[in-house]
């Protein structure tokens, strides 16, 4: 086991951290480098902008004006907080989602350090940092971070609350954690975190310790007062966000795949158990590690249950905690398992856990073993993380899917901008001025200095506006699918 592996005259551990902490310094590197995309980042910072611009820190909006009634504050409070302080940018819209992530390894490491030993931290950061999902959403603007940290601080806290002597404080940050997660997603975040405690407690008969180990009268006020001002403020600031956001992003969402009353984009449609491929390809390789010794396992266990040391098997040593894991890892892969929407997303509540169990896989190798794989795993996903993001920014796909260089094109001959096609948000998140929807009558007047976005299929449409007017126009392509051009006035030609 992990416990048994010493870090005394281990030359590679240096090398294994300072491996890690250089995938953790490029994260942040193309933090600053890379463009919000459309739709979900530039959405989100989109918002967090708003929010700064309006001084209006109880309502987000998608646009100025019109409620957001899709996702809870915390994330865009954080994101807004981070704008203030760093300025209107991508790394300040990035940041808290940084945070959330290191914050959320930092909560695992201690429980695997404190389950397994000192080395158990080093290799669930590899662990974590190489699954490419937990990596990617560590330092994009989304509203998940916030999410994995808040159910991870739950889970995290109610088993060393148990096991702990600090138990009041544990306790105390089981309600905290549950407070902000409801100030990060919503209901949600007590299905995720209650189904595997409950059911943990009934499998291995602690119901007992969990009426009496957590305070629930001075916690669950606690609890209480740490979400439920906002959701008052926000239903009478913009009455009907309630019933739409328990009923339709939570009930209706899950229920239908065809929901058509989605205000904010689309369902997301699709089969059931689709979640168990997006978590196969974004935790691989330790997904088939996992797989491997999960059945491998199964099968010894029941054929040879009795000739097997408990130190060689994955469900024998110490029951309790593997149950433990194996509730947090399953509940929420099988909560949207028969869910009528997924996204990739989906998958991130689960991978706190399954990189717990990785680490215990890890155990059951030799030092050499452990050592070997988990070096080339992580140098691969170091080389992974700093050439893609390279080759990324040079492809028509990011290029397609921001539109920063165009906005700051024309803003730098201080045009006005307006879009023939729906304004994407990475345009409004770029832009210091309001922009419009294409007019043509306020394009045929003389004095307009003016920079039109279009698809290119539209092009020729666009010309003929222009086909009979005093005005001088310059085409340029964006990518492959974008284009738009700008205008002189006649005391410009």
């Amino acid at each position: 086991m992990l416990k048994q592996l010493s870090l005394k005259n281990n030359k590679s551990i240096n090398g294994f951290i300072f491996v890690l902490g250089l995938i953790i310094f490029f994260r942040l590197l193309f933090m600053f480098y890379l463009p919000l995309t459309d739709n979900t980042e530039a959405r989100y910072g989109l918002i967090a902008k708003n929010m700064v611009n309006s001084a209006n820190w109880v309502t987000p909006q998608q646009e100025l004006g019109t409620p957001f009634w899709a996702k809870p504050p915390l994330s865009t409070w954080s994101s807004a907080i981070s704008m203030e302080v760093f300025g209107l940018n991508e790394i300040a819209a990035r940041l808290p989602s940084l945070v959330y992530g290191l914050l959320t390894i930092f909560l695992l490491a201690y429980l695997a350090v404190k389950m397994y030993g000192r080395l158990s931290g080093i290799l669930l950061i590899a662990v974590l940092l190489s699954c490419f999902g937990f990596y990617l959403q560590m330092g994009a603007v989304m509203t998940d971070p916030s999410l994995v940290f808040c159910l991870t601080l739950i889970l995290c806290s109610y088993w060393l609350a148990i096991h702990e002597k600090n138990t009041k404080l544990w306790s105390y940050l089981v309600f905290i954690g549950a407070g902000l997660g409801m100030l990060a997603k919503g209901p949600l975040v007590i299905v995720l975190s209650g189904l595997p405690i409950l059911l943990w407690s009934i499998y291995c008969k602690k119901l007992t310790f969990l009426f009496r180990t957590l305070p629930w009268f001075t916690g669950t006020i606690l609890f209480l007062l740490i979400w439920l001002p906002w959701y008052v403020f926000a239903e009478i600031r913009t009455p009907g966000f309630l019933q739409y956001f328990i009923i339709g992003e939570h009930l209706l969402r899950y229920l239908d795949s065809g929901w058509s009353g989605d205000l904010y984009g689309n369902a997301h449609s699709s089969w059931f158990g689709k979640i168990w491929f997006y978590w196969l390809a974004g935790c691989f390789p330790w997904s088939i590690i996992l797989i491997y010794y999960t059945v491998k396992n199964l099968l010894t266990h029941k054929n040879d249950s009795d000739t097997q040391s408990s130190s060689d098997n994955l469900f024998s040593s110490d029951k309790e905690w593997q149950a433990y894991l194996w509730l947090w890892f399953v509940m929420p892969m099988l909560f949207f398992t028969f869910s009528s929407n997924i996204i990739w997303t989906y998958i991130l509540p689960s991978i706190p856990a399954f990189s717990l169990l990785v680490v215990h896989c890890l155990g059951l190798f030799n030092k050499n073993t452990i050592k070997f794989f988990s070096s080339i795993t992580i140098s691969f996903f170091a080389l992974f993380a700093v050439v893609a993001p390279v080759i990324y920014l040079n492809t028509d796909q990011v290029i397609n899917s921001t539109h920063k260089d165009i906005i700051q094109d024309c803003r730098s001959e201080n045009k006005d901008i307006f879009y023939y096609e729906k304004i994407p948000f990475s345009a409004n998140f770029y832009s210091d001025i309001t922009i419009n929807q294409f007019d043509p009558n306020r394009l045929m007047m003389d004095d307009v200095n003016a920079c039109v976005v279009f698809k290119k299929k539209n092009l020729e449409k666009i010309k003929s506006y222009f086909k009979d007017q005093h005005v001088e126009i310059t085409v340029f392509q964006h990518g492959k699918k974008w284009m738009y051009l700008k205008t002189k006035n006649n005391s410009d030609i």
